[in-house]
Order: structure tokens, then C-alpha cells, then sequence
């Protein structure tokens, strides 16, 4: 995917070669000509795409995420002690943030992992609508962002405190059918 990434340098003659490029009628070989276009300046760019924290981090990642028990996964990135600078925000993020928020993440994960894209679109609705009707995200944002305190008061003081109940009720529709139903 060299193309996917080309230098903001380049801008100018990116746009110099599309207004160059002999424009064709049918829209396949237009795009082909405008692949060609982008592939010669991703080829130039390659040396400075910047590395990925994912692919660096991967067994480490692994390892914290092994195993269904939800509770373990999220005491495990918590508690991470790496030398990766991102894995080590990504641990004091998730041990500042909302314990329901953390349990309803390893859920999903958990029961979305192996469904067509379009039941995990029909599941993203409907958690995230649960979410924004319950208090936990409304308390995020009044700390984050409208007082600006940065000290949030959760409901629950550990992701041990979470009810499996409430979890549960993240999950059910609130609708007879999924809007997304017809995906």
C-alpha cells in the first residue's frame, strides 16, 4: 500500500500529474490512470511513512488480550509494564478510564469476533445507543470536556464492580428491528 501514503511535499506535482494524465471516457480506466499516478508518488514517499505502533507491539498485544476472561485482559493492559511508549499511553488511558467502558470494549470484542461486517455494524448501533442514554458517557465528556477537570466520577470504582446485568443491557435492542437491519 505504498500509494496510500505520499508525502504533503509532493502536493503540487501530484496535482500537476492528474491534470496532465489524457482522460479516457470509461471511468475504469480512469481510475486505473489515477492509481498509476498515486503508485509513482507513494513509491517516492515510502522512505518516510512513519512505522506503525500496532505491527511493533503485536506480541505484546497478544499476550495482554489471551484468554475469553475479560476482567484478567483488562488487568493485564492496565497494569502493563512496556517499554513501548504507546503501549504504556494506552495502559494509563485504560486505567483512567470508565471500568464500564473497559467491560463493555472486551465484550464487544469478544462477541463481535468472527461476525460479517454487517451484524458488527447492527451491534456498533446498538451499543453505542445504550452508551449515550446511560451516564457513564455524558460523565466522561462533562470531565474532559465542558469542566475540564479531568477527574471524572465513574459508577464504578473497578471493572470488577461492573454487574454482569448491566453489561447484558448494553447489548439488547432498544428497537423491535435493528435500523441497519436491511445492511
Amino acid at each position: 500500500l505504498a500509494e496510500a501514503f505520499i508525502e504533503s511535499r509532493y502536493a503540487d506535482e501530484v496535482l500537476a500529474a492528474l491534470t496532465a494524465v489524457p482522460w479516457s471516457t470509461g471511468v475504469a480506466d480512469n481510475h486505473e490512470r489515477v492509481f498509476d499516478v498515486l503508485r509513482d508518488f507513494g513509491q517516492r514517499s515510502q522512505s518516510a511513512m512513519p512505522e506503525g505502533n500496532v505491527e511493533a507491539a503485536a506480541a505484546e498485544i497478544d499476550a495482554m488480550c489471551a484468554g475469553d476472561d475479560d476482567l484478567a485482559i483488562i488487568e493485564r493492559i492496565a497494569n502493563a509494564q512496556s517499554a513501548n511508549p504507546w503501549l504504556q499511553k494506552a495502559a494509563v488511558a485504560l486505567a483512567s478510564g470508565s471500568p464500564l467502558s473497559a467491560r463493555l470494549i472486551t465484550s464487544q470484542l469478544r462477541r463481535c469476533r468472527g461476525l460479517a461486517l454487517n451484524a458488527v455494524f447492527q451491534a456498533e448501533l446498538v451499543l453505542s445507543t445504550r452508551i449515550i442514554r446511560q451516564g457513564e458517557f455524558t460523565e466522561g465528556v462533562r470531565a474532559l470536556l465542558i469542566d475540564k477537570d479531568k477527574t471524572p466520577r465513574w459508577q464504578h470504582s473497578a471493572a470488577s464492580e461492573v454487574p454482569a446485568a448491566l453489561i447484558e443491557e448494553h447489548f439488547s435492542a432498544p428497537w423491535p428491528e435493528n435500523p441497519l437491519q436491511d445492511l
